[in-house]
């Protein structure tokens, strides 16, 4: 089933909507202390990207900033397999 632009544009914002509410649900202990200078330049890039793959650049690098212990134990297994996932997805 095709999507036309209007309602890409609205799965888009409702996609953004959900990422920025999710890192602000993080707890600041849950993750890297390098995360804190980088974060005002993430939240503004996940407010301006154009398309989906701008996103799940952004959705890895939270990711990436996430202490290995804030994640369940089977998450080292399932990792790689996860970021591999959302790189070859298609905009």
């Amino acid at each position: 089933m095709a999507v036309d632009a209007s309602e890409r544009a609205d799965l888009l914002m409702d996609a953004k909507a959900r990422l920025l509410a999710l890192e602000e649900r993080i707890p600041w202990n849950a993750v890297k202390k390098k995360w804190t200078p980088r974060r005002t330049s993430w939240v503004a890039t996940v407010q301006q990207a154009t398309n989906f793959a701008a996103l799940n650049k952004r959705l890895l690098m939270l990711e990436t900033a996430l202490k290995l212990e804030s994640f369940e134990t089977t998450w080292a297994m399932r990792r790689d397999e996860w970021r591999a996932k959302l790189q070859d997805r298609p905009d």
